[in-house]
């Protein structure tokens, strides 16, 4: 929901983010009374607990990696904070390490026995006994199979 839509209503729990300088306000309308009034509508729509957070590393070109200005007008006294210790990775850099750990995954998993299955599709064997085999499918998780009615089939790799 947006703070233009939330006039009027009250809410147990409301959680504003993006509160970065240039997002709220908007670049350059720090003495814009519209968005001070804006802002103090969207705080005082919570009942119970309000929650404000900010990007460390907003994506957006005008947002700059600092809260909004508008935070320092809230009264310390009723301010519960949480300090985070921030990586202070870049978006850029958070996707290529996760594209890194899912290719490293992928790798140890080809080194794995391949099989297909009529309903779970393809899997890998995770382990294997003269009675059972266990295979991990992608969205299913875990599943054991008894040999003599297994209804497996073995794929070669490519």
């Amino acid at each position: 929901m947006t703070l233009h839509a939330s006039k009027g209503l009250e809410f147990k729990y409301v959680f504003i983010s993006g509160a970065n300088y240039g997002v709220m306000p908007l670049e350059g309308r720090f003495d814009d009374e519209e968005e001070k009034r804006l802002f103090f509508v969207g705080i005082t729509r919570a009942k119970d607990n309000l929650e404000i957070s900010y990007h460390s590393n907003p994506e957006f070109r005008r947002a700059l990696p600092s809260p909004s200005p508008y935070l320092k007008m809230i009264p310390n006294e009723i301010i519960e904070s949480e300090k985070f210790n921030s990586s202070n990775k870049s978006i850029l850099e958070l996707r290529k390490e996760i594209i890194e750990n899912i290719n490293k995954k992928q790798n140890i998993e080809s080194d794995k026995k391949l099989v297909s299955h009529e309903r779970y599709g393809n899997g890998y064997v995770i382990s294997e006994t003269d009675e059972y085999i266990t295979v991990k499918f992608e969205g299913y998780g875990q599943k054991s199979f008894s040999k003599l009615f297994c209804p497996l089939t073995h794929i070669s790799p490519n």
